[in-house]
């Protein structure tokens, strides 16, 4: 759970707003498609994601699972190629922070 600010500007545990409290943080974009995306939310709207900073692969360019790649971008870091990408919402199939990513 992530606190939120309340009006008068202090934190507070609240539920999760579900996606938009990713917002700024470094994501796993799985989508329907080979493709997975990894980088900096900075904007989510009713059709399309927008990251920055962002680690785009394509699974069929090497053997490696999606798993086993995403779990050496948590370990090594974000190998970043694109400075910014939109991705279509109706594509997207999970999504969750890179921290989130378990490493043992």
């Amino acid at each position: 759970m992530c606190p939120e600010e309340t009006p008068s500007g202090a934190k507070s545990a609240s539920t999760p707003s579900g996606p938009r409290e990713l917002l700024g943080q470094v994501v796993v974009v799985d989508l329907k498609s080979p493709w997975v995306y990894i980088g900096t939310l900075v904007a989510w709207e009713a059709e399309y994601l927008v990251l920055e900073q962002v680690d785009a692969h394509d699974l069929r360019d090497s053997p490696t699972t999606r798993e086993k790649y995403v779990l050496d971008t948590r370990v090594h870091g974000v190998r970043v190629n694109r400075r910014r990408v939109w991705i279509r919402a109706d594509e997207v199939v999970g999504i969750c922070t890179l921290e989130d990513i378990l490493t043992h």
